[in-house]
């Protein structure tokens, strides 16, 4: 991800690997910013973490929900 506005990570919500950024998109799109995705013929960046571990992801997607339900 990057941006040219800063705004802190909810990082007292999110601290682990899942929902951290859509976190910080939602973030941005409540203060009216713009969430674009580039347009790319080949990908610029890979990124793979090994054997996914999804034992959290049911915790942080419960979290996202609760806090952003409005």
């Amino acid at each position: 991800m990057i941006s040219n506005k800063r705004i802190e990570w909810r990082d007292d919500i999110f601290d682990g690997f899942d929902f951290y950024d859509i976190s910080q998109c939602t973030e941005y799109l409540k203060l009216g910013y713009k969430i674009v995705v580039s347009n790319q013929s080949s990908p610029w960046a890979a990124h793979d973490d090994g054997i996914m571990k999804l034992g959290l992801y049911n915790k942080y997607r419960l979290l996202y929900i609760d806090k952003y339900k409005s």
